[in-house]
């Protein structure tokens, strides 16, 4: 009987200093919410130049073998036509 009476007494304790907490927050609980916004937001733009960085990136790489194979494909044309135009000379 007094253990139960005692742990009566423990939960009207708890929720009593439940109700005392949740009438009187803590000014800096309420400010933790607010202080992470901005480095969500923070994150999400490094997000975003980290992403516009690696297209720029593959883009700029992409641009460069476009470059080479039209260079190759152009040289080879030339060759082609030399070798057309000598064989056409032999007649």
């Amino acid at each position: 009987m007094a253990l139960s009476l005692f742990t009566v007494g423990q939960l009207i304790f708890l929720f009593w200093t439940m109700r005392i907490t949740e009438a009187n927050p803590d000014p800096a609980a309420k400010a933790v919410p607010a202080a992470a916004a901005p480095d969500t937001a923070s994150d999400a733009a490094a997000a975003a130049a980290a992403t516009a960085a690696t297209a720029a990136a593959a883009a700029a790489a992409t641009a460069a073998t476009a470059a080479k194979a039209a260079a190759l494909t152009a040289a080879n044309a030339a060759a082609a036509a030399a070798a057309t135009a000598a064989a056409a000379a032999r007649g």
